[in-house]
């Protein structure tokens, strides 16, 4: 199970990759959230917004990344710390679960790469999709 969850992950992230696009690294208590303006300091809650385009958009909380996701041109991609922040994954392919537990700006989100995960942290046993973070703001 694990070593298909890792592999899914390296799918995800090297597709990402073909596509020119890979996470930035992010060193903690240096970047302010691009959103709400609060100094990262949590690698497990973060996100980031990646595109050749742009400049890199950092984010403190997974919701402060689904809020800025709909108001901004998507012409990149939206990269969320999973599975306790061990690894960058792109946000499509993630599943989420609200949790409860604090997140910095409260959002209580947090991200997995598989459903299974999700579904066992999640709230009512419930597993989200990027999508719905998106539709939740």
């Amino acid at each position: 199970m694990k070593r298909t969850s890792a592999l899914l992950a390296a799918a995800a992230l090297l597709a990402a990759c073909a596509r020119g696009i890979a996470p930035e690294p992010l060193p903690l208590d240096r970047y302010n959230c691009a959103r709400c303006g609060m100094m990262i300091s949590e690698i497990g809650d973060a996100a980031q917004y990646v595109s050749p385009r742009e400049e890199t958009r950092f984010y403190d909380d997974l919701g402060c990344a689904a809020e800025d996701a709909g108001r901004v041109p998507i012409r990149g991609t939206f990269f969320v710390r999973a599975d306790g922040g061990t690894r960058w994954i792109a946000a499509e392919d993630a599943f989420f679960a609200k949790t409860g537990e604090r997140t910095p700006m409260g959002h209580g989100y947090w991200a997995f790469s598989t459903e299974a995960q999700a579904k066992a942290r999640g709230a009512g046993g419930k597993a989200l999709r990027w999508a719905d973070l998106l539709n939740a703001k």
